[in-house]
């Protein structure tokens, strides 16, 4: 046992990380061993033949522990941490975020890279569909930039669509904002958001209750959705099919007594029927992103001041030709040919204009050449 104590210099922070980074064992197996023998490390130190009974009465995963109770096996978890940058807490550590703590199912520990939520801030989860529309993205953008300007992070799955616009966007306003994984917090899913991910781990945080290499299974989302709702005290949703896995994060989000928020869409919208059953059961409906402040109990003017401030240095750097552009595009998709049969504009000259546009946030690229306002 004492080369697992001296990977931490915490004999019972050594003992969870032990624990927590068996393979396919769950949280709840977790707590039940933990609970019998009355601590990680009294697990950890207990006879084998005390687990002969447990796996008599079918409890088949001991045989998991049994096989990884060795010095060897913990020595390489934290070796294999260290290269990667990971970082373990138990969910008795004091700096454990409290408001994850509280719920029923609680991470016995959690994997992170960059640093965990603040409990001294608010949060909100911004959750959505991964095909979304054009409408959902510009939507999960606004609220994003509404959250960074009011100092409330952003917590997400970094998944495609409204997770990863919602996370993006919120960092590229001077916000903050945290990643809660399927995966290791080692493993960078979906790989086309390697981006996001590095940004998140620099400016925010990503976080796992899996150990490093655990790749991104499909069990693995429903349970890591208790997490991101646990993390926040507001959940909005952007845009949601009527069988949605948004719909599993907002079921967590109201046993843990969250306050539930949804974007409206379209009557007949299949990506607004799960937003929209959400407000007729008595979810708070967002209009307008300038609603979100009252909404999360914050007061506007502060936002709304800030908002202006940002918009006016931006303002001040647009060239004439900028504007023209941007004079040509709202929320509905407008095509780059489009764009060059309306304006007196180079086609070199006009790429060059959106990509500023895009740097700029102004504007977004949906698809190829598919462009649309903030």
């Amino acid at each position: 046992m004492e080369k697992l104590i001296d990977l931490t210099g915490d004999a019972n922070e050594a003992a969870w990380l032990w624990l927590c980074s068996i393979p396919e064992i769950s949280c709840r197996q977790q707590r039940i061993l933990v609970s019998y023998f009355g601590s990680p490390m009294a697990v950890f130190m207990a006879r084998d033949d005390e687990f002969d009974a447990w796996e008599r009465i079918g409890r088949q995963w001991v045989r998991n522990v049994r096989a990884h109770k060795n010095d060897h096996f913990a020595d390489g978890t934290a070796e294999k941490m260290k290269r990667k940058g990971v970082r373990f807490i138990s969910c008795e550590h004091s700096a454990y975020p409290a408001r994850l703590r509280s719920i029923a199912d609680a991470p016995c520990g959690l994997f992170f890279k960059g640093r965990l939520p603040d409990d001294q801030m608010s949060a909100a989860a911004v959750i959505g569909s991964r095909n979304c529309s054009s409408y959902g993205a510009v939507m999960a953008g606004k609220i994003a930039g509404v959250l960074a300007d009011c100092g409330i992070p952003v917590i997400s799955g970094m998944a495609r669509g409204i997770d990863g616009i919602s996370q993006r966007e919120c960092l590229d306003n001077g916000g903050v904002s945290f990643g809660v994984l399927g995966s290791g917090a080692d493993v960078c899913y979906p790989r086309e958001n390697i981006e996001l991910y590095e940004m998140l781990a620099e400016k925010g945080g990503i976080l796992s209750e899996y150990p490093c290499g655990t790749q991104p299974l499909a069990w693995h989302f429903p349970a890591r959705n208790r997490i991101i709702c646990g993390l926040a005290e507001h959940v909005i949703v952007v845009e949601a099919r009527e069988d949605s896995g948004s719909l599993i994060t907002v079921s967590f989000a109201l046993e843990q007594g969250r306050n539930v928020i949804a974007v409206p869409g379209r009557s007949g919208d299949v990506l607004s029927t799960g937003c929209n059953q959400l407000i007729r059961d008595g979810a708070q409906i967002l209009l307008s992103e300038d609603e979100l402040p009252s909404l999360l109990g914050l007061p506007a003017e502060e936002a709304e001041r800030r908002r202006e401030r940002k918009m006016q240095e931006k303002s001040a750097q647009i060239s004439a030709e900028e504007r023209q552009v941007l004079a040509e595009l709202s929320s509905d998709p407008v095509s780059f040919d489009i764009l060059l049969g309306k304006l007196r504009i180079r086609s070199g000259q006009l790429s060059g204009i959106l990509l500023k546009l895009q740097m700029d946030g102004y504007i977004r690229e949906i698809s190829k050449n598919l462009y649309i306002k903030y």
